[in-house]
């Protein structure tokens, strides 16, 4: 018994035995399990999955069906694994926070963004979704190639049609043996926008080619001599307005697609969660090599509460975060003291929207809780990019434009094998209607013909001698039904044989001419970006460590707003368009009660932003860094922005340039004039600007060069002008010296330079203004109590805005209600220091005025000089200049 057991063991190499079984393994893994192709987008299970849907008959317009007998059949039909695998597939597919065009719409409890899991199978349904439709168009046209199941007992498709590029639109990721991918989800307008720019370039360098004899020719070569030959007019008229002459004055011709093209359409990933990418450099690297690591961070907006505190709200999280488990860690950290100053979390997501509530301490500063957020959790997570899929059975890393260009390929074959499945279908058809035609023509002699034989397979003899018909027309024409011989039908098939006469000569053209096939592919895309097409979740932000970013923002003039609640915003200058005095404005932001906007100016978006702040501190940023916003939003919260101390309150924003010094206004008339090159180095957290009394704030600063007179004005219309040179030089943190001598409880509202305008714009809280010659102000000595400037009644109310002005200026005014009007100064009135002025806009009873503001004209220099970086600066705890001068 023991040697016939020992009969059988059989010596092999183990090595060799493991290599062999490994690489079959490994390989079956790869090409058959968890690797995309590059055509469809697709891994085999979620190929099999949608195509069992499609036999099942379960499409977006038909019921949903349970989810189990979908899986049943994809297992039993094409993927014998187990349907735990398949069902886990579906139900991804059907999720909208995993997948940006979800393939399958889903019925029933398909898990969560906490993680939760689907309910089983047996429980849930589902059906096609709309644009899934799309992947299988043509699927019956023999578009594709089908291979035999596993069983050969059916065949399966080895890719799907496709009708857009869905590796890139939906992405996936997988992990093969010895490698993984990780293709990001993109918006399908912009990848389809790329395929079309793809396609206009082929179609451009085609047609330039055929139109000058198909003879290579050399971008930027001189065509004068090879022109002369042939003539210019022989060029394509579409392409010929493609042709541009480069500096040397030689025709540039039409050039193939660069990937340099498509980084212009293609923004970036696009995730369905939403969140923001930071930066462009990690984007640039994917899309160049087929690797990088994109970093993503949520969006966060720290919300001011009633009780002094804030609170940090997360309204989207980056692509595949499990909500209920970065609660939890938080919570973890908030617990270990790892994090300190988290107050109450709380998640009030709903069917809305995600919601996570993080109450900071009082004493807390909300950016620096922020950042350690960013640093601990996955409130920012890192996306890291691998660009593999299957080319022809075999994985590759790819770039974006290699991935589009096989996309394009396969899109080329799709149509071209559709177009001879149609024109085969309707020269069959044609060829049939020809046969009927001539029997029309002779009715009386085939209805002998059939009369006189003995059976059908005679008559078909007869008729075939007779008429010279093929077996096709004499079987169609023994089928034909007596109506045929009508009037009406007759026209009718004449009509058919026509329409299908020009239908294969339009399927012919396609199969002769690339670049007609390019246009029928190019036509049908776009119609699926418009049917389907949605706009970007996913916002590109600024990387401070990125420096490329700054380069891709265009210098243009902008409007920035601020409100007296601390919303700030970017606008753009075409937004406002000016109107006649006395008109009603248009909206110029939804603000909250009590909220108005206090600061407007002009500026631009590589422009040094200095943001002054109630406690004397100095905060500064560029433009661009300020969130571009609509006429009518309230903006985003300037502690968003700025670290900001508890307590702490922009009071004055203003655009750096290249004077000498910043010269600064508070409320109780103190005037400080500080070389701009203390400023030189503001930090994240900001640098002390100004010591202040405990009843004073910071109203207004200018930068000058220190040679120009100020004038300051109060609330009660009284007014000084005084040279700066009487004010003395200061440091960065002194207190300054008295500007103006204040009435009780008068306060000074504005300050402007005499270079500024020829004339004072003076507006009160009920609408009314003027202009009024800036030499009608004497110079005086400062501290003075200057000189009645506005009469104040109680149809004008209080002063609350004035501005140094030229006629040909034009201002903005905006009412508490955020009605804002744009105007020129020239259809003010010019009157005398003494008198109240003309109505500038309607305000309605409870509506006052809130502030005014000067458009800059175009024409003016935009040219900045940036302060010199130095190294870190160092607060120095100096003694501040207390001794106000008198």
């Amino acid at each position: 018994m023991e040697d016939n057991i020992f009969d059988k063991v059989h010596e092999v190499d183990l090595k060799k035995t493991m290599e062999s079984s490994y690489i079959d393994y490994a390989m079956s893994v790869i090409a058959s399990r968890a690797l995309p192709d590059v055509r469809d987008g697709l891994k085999p299970v979620q190929r099999r999955i949608l195509y069992s849907m499609i036999e099942l008959n379960n499409g977006p317009d038909k019921p949903h069906r349970k989810c189990a007998r979908i899986v049943g059949d994809t297992m039993g039909k094409y993927h014998p694994h187990g349907d735990s695998s398949i069902y886990g597939a579906l139900v991804n597919l059907a999720q909208d926070w995993s997948t940006r065009y979800p393939l399958v719409d889903g019925h029933g409890n398909f898990g969560s963004v906490d993680g939760d899991g689907a309910a089983a199978m047996r429980y849930t349904e589902a059906r096609l979704s709309k644009i899934s439709m799309e992947m299988t168009a043509d699927i019956n046209k023999n578009t594709v190639d089908f291979a035999p199941n596993f069983d050969e007992t059916e065949k399966e498709p080895t890719v799907l049609p496709s009708r857009y590029p869905n590796l890139l639109v939906n992405g996936t990721s997988g992990i093969a043996v010895g490698m993984a991918t990780n293709i990001p989800p993109h918006n399908l307008r912009e990848i389809i926008g790329a395929v079309v720019k793809i396609i206009d370039d082929e179609v451009a360098v085609e047609a330039y080619n055929q139109s000058i004899g198909n003879a290579p020719v050399q971008a930027g070569e001189d065509l004068a001599e090879r022109g002369a030959a042939i003539g210019m007019e022989r060029v394509n008229p579409t392409v010929a307005d493609q042709l541009t002459e480069d500096s040397d004055g030689m025709l540039e011709l039409p050039q193939k697609t660069t990937l340099e093209d498509i980084m212009k359409i293609v923004k970036g990933p696009d995730f369905p969660t939403g969140a923001e990418i930071l930066g462009t450099r990690g984007i640039e690297e994917a899309y160049r090599t087929g690797r990088g690591k994109i970093r993503v961070r949520a969006i966060t907006n720290i919300e001011p509460m009633q009780n002094g505190k804030n609170r940090i709200v997360v309204t989207e999280l980056p692509f595949m975060v499990n909500k209920a488990r970065l609660i939890e860690k938080i919570a973890e950290l908030v617990r270990d003291k790892k994090i300190d100053g988290i107050t109450n979390l709380e998640d009030q997501s709903s069917r809305e929207g995600m919601r996570i509530c993080i109450e900071l301490r009082k004493d807390v500063n909300a950016n620096v809780m922020l950042n350690q957020l960013y640093k601990h959790t996955q409130l920012q997570d890192t996306f890291g990019v691998i660009m593999l899929a299957l080319v022809n059975n075999e994985p590759r890393v790819m770039n974006l434009l290699d991935m589009l260009k096989h996309y394009l390929l396969h899109q080329e074959e799709v149509v071209t094998r559709r177009t001879k499945y149609e024109l085969n279908k309707a020269e069959e058809r044609a060829h049939i209607l020809q046969g009927l035609l001539i029997a029309l023509d002779n009715i009386d002699e085939v209805i002998r013909i059939i009369r006189g034989s003995a059976n059908v397979a005679i008559a078909k003899e007869e008729l075939m001698k007779r008429f010279g018909l093929s077996d096709v027309q004499a079987q169609a024409i023994v089928d034909m039904r007596l109506r045929a011989l009508t009037g009406l039908e007759r026209e009718k098939l004449e009509a058919e044989y026509k329409e299908l006469m020009e239908k294969i000569e339009g399927l012919k053209a396609i199969l002769a001419d690339r670049k007609v096939l390019l246009a029928v592919i190019r036509e049908e895309i776009l119609i699926i970006s418009e049917k389907y097409g949605d706009e970007r979740r996913t916002q590109i932000g600024f990387d401070e460590f990125d420096i490329s970013m700054e380069d891709l923002i265009p210098q243009e003039d902008v409007v920035i707003t601020m409100t007296k609640l601390g919303y700030i915003k970017r606008m753009s200058m075409d937004t406002f368009k000016s109107q006649n005095r006395g008109g009603k404005g248009i909206k110029g932001m939804q603000t909250l009660d009590d909220d108005y906007i206090e600061e407007l100016f002009m500026s631009n978006t590589h422009q040094f932003i200095m943001c002054f702040t109630n406690t004397g501190r100095v905060y500064r940023m560029k433009g661009y860094e300020i969130p571009e916003a609509s006429r009518t939003s309230r903006g985003t919260a300037i502690i968003n922005l700025l670290q900001l101390m508890p307590d702490e309150k922009v009071t004055a924003v203003i655009p750096v340039d290249d004077r000498k010094y910043l010269l600064m206004a508070t409320m109780k008339g103190i005037i400080k004039k500080t070389p701009i090159a203390e400023y030189a180095n503001v930090r994240k957290k900001g640098l002390a600007a100004i010591t202040l009394r405990e009843d004073d704030r910071l109203i207004e600063v200018k930068i000058t060069d220190g040679e120009r007179d100020v004038i300051l004005v109060t609330k009660y219309g009284q007014c000084i002008r005084f040279n700066e040179k009487d004010v003395r030089a200061t440091g960065r943190t002194s207190m300054g010296v008295r500007g103006m001598n204040l009435n009780d409880r008068d306060d000074v509202i504005g300050m402007q330079v005499d270079v500024q305008g020829d004339y004072l714009l003076v507006a009160s809280e009920k609408g009314m203004g003027k202009l009024t010659d800036l030499n009608e102000f004497t110079s005086q000595n400062r501290g003075g109590k200057g000189v009645k400037c506005y009469k104040i009644t109680e149809k004008t109310g209080n002063v609350v805005g004035m501005k140094a002005v030229n006629t040909e200026d034009e201002i903005m005014i905006i009412n508490t209600e955020g009605i804002v009007i744009r105007m020129r100064c020239e259809a003010i009135s010019i009157l005398g220091r003494v008198t109240s002025g003309v109505k500038l806009i309607n305000v309605p009873d409870g509506v006052t005025v809130a502030s005014i503001a000067k458009v800059r004209p175009e024409e003016e220099s935009d040219d900045v000089v940036e302060p010199v970086e130095t190294a870190e600066d160092v607060v120095v705890d100096e003694e501040p200049e207390t001794d106000i001068e008198e």
